[in-house]
C-alpha cells in the first residue's frame, strides 16, 4: 500500500540516522506509550472531567480490540525485515525495540511461540499502528485541559513520528492507526449518547408509585383516588 501511494519509509529512516540528535528524541518518544495510561486518568479526575475520562477509556478499549482483530488478517512484519533494511546500515537508530517485535512475530508465524510472557512479549501489531492510535487518543483526551493540552500534543506528535523509525512501521500503518482512533472516539461518543437517551426514556416511562408511597409516608399525598 505504501508503494501504491508513492510512499517510502527508507528515506525517513536514512534522514533520522543522519541526524543522531533526532534519533535520540524519537527513541525516547516511542517509549512514552505506557505513561499516559496512568497520567490521563489522574489529570482528568483532578480537573473533574469525568465524562471525558469515561469516553477515553471506552474509546481506548474499542481501539485496542479492533486493532488486535485487524492484525490477525494483516500480520505485517515491519519495514526493516520486510524491505530488507539491515539495522547495521543505520547505527544511530536504536532498533532494539523492533528486534524484540521481530523475534515474537517470527516465533508466532512458525508456531514456536507457545507461552505469552506478559513482561517479555513485544508488540506484534503492525497494521494499524497502535502507537499512532494511542497518540491521537491521548491528544484528544487531554486537549481540553489548558495546562497540559499543548504539551501532550507535542509529545504525542513526536511519538507518532517515531513509529516508522523506531517501531519499523509502514506509513500506511500510521494512517490506519489515526483512522482507528477517530472511529473509536466517534463510536464511544455515539454509544454514550445513546445510553443516556435510553436511561432518560426508561426513567420517564417508569411507574410513579414508588414516589407516591414516599409522599404518602410524608403525609403529602394519599393513595386513594
Amino acid at each position: 500500500m505504501d508503494r501504491a501511494l508513492g510512499l517510502d519509509p527508507e528515506p525517513i529512516v536514512r534522514y533520522v540516522n543522519d541526524h543522531p540528535w533526532l534519533a535520540i528524541i524519537l527513541s525516547r518518544a516511542y517509549g512514552l506509550i505506557k505513561w499516559p495510561l496512568l497520567g490521563i486518568p489522574i489529570v482528568l479526575v483532578l480537573t473533574a472531567r469525568y465524562a471525558r475520562l469515561q469516553l477515553f477509556m471506552l474509546a481506548m478499549s474499542v481501539a485496542l480490540a479492533v486493532a488486535i482483530a485487524i492484525s490477525v488478517f494483516v500480520p505485517a512484519i515491519g519495514t526493516y525485515y520486510g524491505l530488507q533494511l539491515p539495522p547495521a546500515r543505520y547505527p544511530n537508530i536504536d532498533t532494539s525495540v523492533y528486534a524484540g517485535q521481530l523475534r515474537d512475530i517470527l516465533a508466532l508465524r512458525d508456531g514456536s511461540l507457545r507461552e505469552l510472557g506478559l513482561f517479555k512479549l513485544a508488540g506484534i501489531v503492525s497494521f494499524p499502528s497502535f502507537h499512532a492510535a494511542s497518540a491521537v487518543l491521548y491528544m484528544w483526551a487531554l486537549w481540553p485541559v489548558r495546562a497540559v493540552g499543548g504539551i501532550a500534543a507535542t509529545i504525542n506528535i513526536l511519538m507518532m513520528a517515531a513509529t516508522p523509525v523506531i517501531g519499523a512501521h509502514y506509513l500506511i500503518d500510521l494512517v490506519g492507526g489515526i483512522l482507528l482512533a477517530v472511529a473509536s472516539i466517534l463510536a464511544a461518543t455515539s454509544y454514550l449518547k445513546w445510553l443516556k437517551r435510553t436511561q432518560r426514556t426508561s426513567a420517564a416511562s417508569a411507574p410513579d408509585w414508588p414516589q407516591k408511597l414516599v409522599n404518602c409516608a410524608n403525609g403529602s399525598q394519599t393513595l386513594l383516588p
